[in-house]
């Protein structure tokens, strides 16, 4: 194992030397299939699940990432922190503060894929309605079921459609988080409350000498990409406005307005801020994987999670498990051939980046194992003739039972089932930590 952290190590020659010194804001990007995307852990994250990136709100494995990775302390509020906003979805604990953070005008509802119509907004909180049951979403052209689970939004048609936020003194950067879809309002309007000279804003993250006046500044929502180049047309789950401010200690009000076409929609998740004097800089990590996914359908969503960011890293959890259970015939070079494409567009990014070969579920130790093997030494032995670092999370969750079994007590099933929710595949909270564990030597110095 030591020898994969070290060529991972020399992989993120770049990402590293940015990363030690801190001298820039960094951005990597939680890529691959449900072992990456879904927050199967019923565990809370410690921060609170209103103050984490999108798609880290559980002890998932996207969120041990964070921790390991985390720099420059940005702060996370999504739509529903502040006043009686919840801390842990399944218990009845509470984030506090005196107010909301997100002053909404108009109609407004919540939409959850995969819990639309039970997922948790605070009891006595009536700035904030959730979709009656069995209502669908109103915006046809939502494409979500083989995307992220766990990215819930703000959504609004109403011709006043308004959201307000305070940003505080003390930091001088953030970014508004929000949603493009084909229904997107493509005429949204920044305001700052303070009026002109105080804020610029840009659409990317590549050097602040694109930023203009954020007064007045209009954007878009809507999604123009064509879903029929890739087969996706839900456009991006958790896309950035980005903004800095001229005096970090000023505090700003600002507003983002829909226009006044009822037929457009406004689409939100919150703010991040960061940037203090200590620490001018931070880390962001982007959850993109999605639930479900073979190597080939990850191809198909590369414009949406990987080439629009312009990250510094990529972590990559492989889609072994979804491509064993693959029905196609000739299963084994689809997979090779597909996998032969993806690196070649990943390495056109000219992006740093590391693969995970994930654990096997029971089911394949105790029935399949021999399949699973081959896609496993296949898959393993193409990224490293291609010179692509591999974390082989298999062999070290079988190297951790060998030490902790030595004279075999416990079958490797029985060992793989305790770290698994569903008794078979998806990790709980403690599985995710030793992949935290597993992971963590690549961002350490030594």
């Amino acid at each position: 194992m030591m020898a994969y952290f070290w060529e991972a190590r020399i992989a993120m020659k770049n990402f590293r030397k940015h990363f030690f010194k801190r001298d820039k804001d960094m951005y990597v990007i939680g890529y691959g299939d449900s072992i990456m995307a879904w927050q199967s852990s019923m565990v809370s994250a410690d921060e609170g699940v209103t103050r984490v990136p999108p798609v880290c709100d559980r002890k998932g494995l996207c969120w041990y990432l964070w921790r390991n990775i985390k720099f420059g302390d940005p702060q996370y509020r999504r739509f529903d922190d502040g006043k009686n906003s919840l801390v842990g979805e399944f218990d009845n604990t509470w984030a506090g503060g005196d107010i909301p953070i997100f002053t909404e005008t108009g109609a407004f509802k919540t939409h959850y894929y995969g819990n639309t119509n039970s997922y948790p907004i605070p009891l006595n909180s009536p700035q904030f309605t959730t979709m009656p049951t069995n209502e669908v979403c109103e915006i046809t052209s939502f494409h979500e079921i083989d995307s992220q689970r766990n990215i819930p939004k703000r959504i609004c048609r109403d011709p006043s459609g308004s959201v307000e936020f305070i940003i505080p003194g003390g930091y001088e950067k953030f970014d508004f988080i929000y949603h493009t879809n084909a229904e997107g309002d493509d005429n949204v309007t920044v305001t700052i409350m303070e009026a002109d000279g105080k804020v610029i804003v840009k659409n990317n993250n590549v050097d602040w000498s694109n930023g203009v006046e954020a007064n007045g500044h209009l954007f878009s929502m809507r999604e123009t990409h064509s879903g029929r180049e890739d087969g996706y047309d839900s456009g991006v789950l958790q896309k950035r406005l980005y903004f800095k401010k001229n005096n970090r200690e000023e505090v700003i009000t600002v507003k983002i307005a829909k226009s006044r076409d009822t037929s457009k929609y406004m689409l939100y998740w919150g703010i991040s801020y960061w940037g203090t004097l200590e620490e001018p800089n931070a880390i962001h990590l982007i959850n993109n994987a999605r639930g479900g996914h073979t190597i080939q359908k990850l191809y198909n969503t590369r414009f949406y999670d990987l080439s629009i960011w312009n990250a510094d890293l990529i972590i990559f959890q492989n889609t072994l498990l979804n491509n064993a259970g693959d029905t196609a015939e000739d299963p084994e070079n689809n997979y090779v051939t597909s996998l032969d494409e993806f690196i070649i567009y990943v390495q056109s990014l000219n992006i740093d980046w590391v693969t995970l070969l994930p654990h096997a579920s029971t089911t394949l130790v105790d029935n399949s194992m021999g399949k699973y093997k081959i896609f496993w030494n296949q898959a393993k032995q193409k990224l490293i003739s291609e010179d692509i670092p591999v974390i082989d999370i298999e062999e070290a969750l079988y190297k951790i039972w060998e030490t902790q079994n030595p004279n075999q007590e416990v079958s490797y099933s029985k060992f793989i089932s305790n770290l698994m929710y569903d008794g078979s595949l998806h990790g709980n909270e403690k599985a995710y930590a030793i992949y935290g564990k597993i992971l963590n030597p690549i961002f350490k110095i030594k």
